[in-house]
């Protein structure tokens, strides 16, 4: 649970930003998305360099 817990904590802060764009009307500006396949970590942009929950390497994650 300490890492789904840790994992939406980030989510909270995605979700936030994508209201703050469709309150304006627009669409959110993102490129690359990396997905943690353990603890379901989100994160926007460069590849990360290992997951700040699980300590997993960036190499496993899934790229969107």
């Amino acid at each position: 649970f300490k890492y789904a817990l840790e994992a939406e904590k980030e989510h909270s802060k995605l979700y936030t930003k994508a209201k703050e764009s469709a309150d304006k009307g627009k669409d959110m500006s993102i490129s690359n998305v990396y997905v943690c396949p353990v603890c379901g970590y989100t994160h926007i942009g460069e590849e990360p360099i290992d997951c700040p929950v699980c300590n997993l390497k960036a190499d496993k994650f899934i790229k969107f």
